[in-house]
């Protein structure tokens, strides 16, 4: 039968779908494709107003430029079966320690304490607040955790970021530094 074909043609749309959905949305769309996803962005998600860019360095060789403002997050893994699903919102990461769903870079408006999530490192006092939107990382319980300048993350804990913090993820060597 033509089962296959019409099962592929929904994928396509499902897919097609994902383009323009929320997170919140993706998420329902990747529960019918068979897709766990392991993040929903909070209420106080946005888009960021400063051209914040995300440079992978290999022993101090930068690798790829990841701009990272055209979106309110980004998910850093390996599992490239949600390539088709978040499209440029995946950074794909290609070594082997690390989890599949691994890390969110996500953009927040700033809320003194929202009762749906820990923060830490909330206190930075900056002179370049913005109000558009500030990144946090947020570890997704990964198996071998996340490093924010050498310091192991909690796992599912919002952390303020600021500029040239660096990112490591499992025992990988990249680094990922947070620039504007």
């Amino acid at each position: 039968g033509g089962g296959g074909q019409r099962e592929g043609s929904a994928l396509q749309r499902l897919v097609q779908d994902s383009q323009h959905a929320n997170n919140l949305q993706l998420v329902e769309i990747a529960q019918r494709l068979g897709i766990q996803l392991k993040y929903a962005e909070p209420p106080e998600r946005s888009v960021p107003a400063k051209k914040w860019v995300v440079y992978e360095y290999d022993a101090g060789v930068c690798l790829r430029v990841i701009p990272v403002s055209h979106g309110s997050y980004f998910l850093f893994g390996r599992d490239q079966t949600l390539d088709q699903l978040l499209g440029q919102n995946l950074i794909m990461l290609h070594e082997q320690t690390v989890s599949g769903q691994h890390a969110v870079l996500q953009f927040r408006k700033h809320e003194e304490s929202a009762a749906h999530m820990v923060v830490l490192r909330e206190g930075i006092t900056e002179v370049d607040e913005d109000a558009s939107g500030n990144p946090y990382i947020i570890d997704l319980a990964s198996t071998n955790g996340s490093f924010l300048n050498g310091e192991r993350m909690e796992a599912n804990v919002y952390y303020r970021l600021k500029e040239a913090d660096t990112l490591r993820f499992a025992y990988g060597d990249r680094e990922y530094r947070l620039l504007l």
